[in-house]
């Protein structure tokens, strides 16, 4: 069984069934159990999903829903939604293997998209530096999730065909932003 701390030590047992499934079908009106790859990748509705994986846990302690949003700082709650995750993909693997393969590689391309979207960032802001190959590089996430079916290759495509327009210019944050949450928004579950 999978598990997280919370910041205030408290350790949370995850354990997703289809009882809890369809709570978070219901709260959040994503049909997870058609499309596990569909969930939702805002931190509320994180913060959501887990509370609803725990709540009997909580109940149990005391704890109510305010009080676990609060010992979720952005660390704690990276981590226990990489639990949640590996619980939701255990939950759809023994059912459907595909769908819970599929939801592995989701989560690892948006944990991947995250990292580039940082790295490119750190690129414009002058705390890296990176050619224009190894940019392209980067943009078609050939490393770590290039090979991923989860993500739509035209998207990439059109990126790095932005990407090659710009040419030698420089970019601002806002355009890097930009460009990255275009990606982020077509290539993952929204």
């Amino acid at each position: 069984m999978r598990s997280f701390r919370d910041t205030k030590g408290r350790q949370w047992k995850i354990s997703i069934t289809v009882g809890i499934l369809d709570d978070i079908c219901d709260e959040l009106g994503d049909d997870l159990f058609n499309d596990p790859t569909s969930i939702s990748l805002h931190p509320r509705d994180h913060v959501a999903m887990l509370w609803l994986a725990i709540a009997d846990q909580a109940e149990k302690q005391g704890v109510e829903p305010r009080d676990f949003g609060r010992s979720l700082d952005g660390p704690t709650l990276k981590a226990a939604m990489d639990e949640f995750m590996g619980a939701l993909s255990d939950f759809f693997s023994a059912l459907l293997p595909g769908r819970g393969e599929a939801l592995t590689q989701t989560w690892a391309a948006a944990k991947a998209l995250n990292q580039i979207e940082k790295t490119i960032l750190d690129i414009v802001s002058g705390k890296e530096s990176i050619g224009s190959q190894e940019l392209q590089e980067l943009i078609l996430g050939l490393s770590p999730f290039g090979n991923l079916e989860s993500l739509h290759m035209e998207e990439i495509q059109s990126l790095k065909e932005r990407v090659e327009q710009l040419g030698g210019k420089e970019l601002t944050i806002d355009e890097v932003q930009s460009l990255f949450h275009s990606l982020d928004e077509q290539s993952t579950p929204s």
